[in-house]
């Protein structure tokens, strides 16, 4: 499971969405009603290197484009079939949501494109078609949630989206309208830092005037991992020691939810498209 911003923390995905519990201002743990591992087996992984507790030593080391980030999860996924044996004939769906639009396809073409160097099976329990056996997993599907996948075709979509939601009127839907367009049109000049930074001006004006926390659930005012009065409490959380041990995190990891050296990193990589 790969989620959110390039900068930003899948365990917020996992303790607010999807995952087995859920915390809170008293820093303790209760579990979700209804997490996906109910069903199946569920992995979150750390990605770009240097969001969540991944550590990138250099800015050097940080992923700038997709080709990298595949690179990096496929052998995320090779380091934990090897050392999980007893999952290595389970079917792997690759699921996320958000700017997992992009890593998501990414990974599935990286796997496709190794398994071209390797031996290639059927997979008769697959109940979706026929999986790949590529060395160390076997690829049965993509799973993509509200995803980030075509950023020009989809900047476009914003202002009518937050018009009919009730978060801007019609005269600021012209005004992010506008923006849209500046996007597009530094995009078909391959001019992907000033799209990125026009994009970047469209979202965050439309979260402050409208006062939504997160445009992934507009019915909030604070984010997820806050208190109503905007304390965050997934951090303090998080970085205890006894979490970070029980996670097989490293003890000088500093968690934090979004990264801006990593941000930094992705920046010309955001409006391109898959």
């Amino acid at each position: 499971m790969v989620t959110r911003r390039p900068d930003c923390s899948d365990m917020i995905g996992n303790f607010y969405e999807f995952g087995p519990w859920r915390t809170s201002w008293d820093q303790r743990l209760h579990k979700n009603q209804y997490p996906w591992n109910q069903k199946f087996g569920v992995l979150f992984i750390d990605n770009p290197l240097g969001s969540d507790y991944s550590i990138a030593e250099k800015d050097e080391d940080i992923p700038v484009d997709q080709n990298r980030v595949a690179e990096h999860l496929y052998n995320a996924l090779k380091e934990f079939y090897s050392t999980n044996l007893e999952l290595k004939n389970r079917v792997l769906f690759v699921a996320g949501e958000s700017y997992a639009g992009k890593y998501v396809p990414s990974l599935g073409h990286y796997i496709l494109m190794k398994s071209k160097m390797g031996p290639i099976e059927n997979v008769e329990s697959n109940p979706f078609g026929n999986g790949i056996v590529n060395r160390s997993f076997k690829l049965g599907g993509l799973v993509i949630g509200n995803g980030l996948t075509d950023p020009e075709v989809q900047v476009q979509s914003h202002a009518n989206v937050a018009y009919n939601l009730g978060l801007i009127d019609g005269k600021q839907r012209s005004h992010v309208e506008l923006l849209a367009r500046q996007v597009v049109g530094f995009i078909h000049k391959y001019q992907w830092f000033d799209a990125y930074k026009t994009r970047t001006a469209l979202m965050d004006w439309i979260q402050n005037t409208s006062g939504i926390a997160t445009p992934l659930d507009v019915r909030r005012s604070v984010p997820y991992h806050c208190s109503p009065t905007g304390k965050d409490f997934l951090a303090p959380f998080l970085n205890q020691k006894s979490v970070k041990a029980a996670l097989n995190a490293e003890e000088s990891a500093e968690w934090v939810p979004c990264n801006p050296r990593v941000r930094r990193a992705m920046a010309n990589d955001t409006m391109k498209s898959v």
